[in-house]
């Protein structure tokens, strides 16, 4: 979604959903909006390796109280 003012946050289900905007959906695969390239990894910002050592040490903390 490139504006997130189209968003309304629901309570009842905790979750986003789309208002009606003026603009059409886009289609991936059409005018180039969007590829998929299969065989390619995704590049995530998650470092899993140190959220995994981090939740050890909040289940160890929790342990000790």
């Amino acid at each position: 979604m490139q504006n997130p003012e189209d968003l309304h946050f629901e309570k009842e289900c905790n979750c986003f959903i789309a208002l009606h905007s003026k603009r059409e959906p886009n289609n991936p695969g059409l005018n180039r909006t969007a590829t998929l390239l299969q065989g390619f990894l995704e590049l995530s910002n998650v470092k899993i390796g140190e959220e995994q050592k981090n939740y050890l040490e909040l289940i160890r903390f929790y342990n000790l109280i």
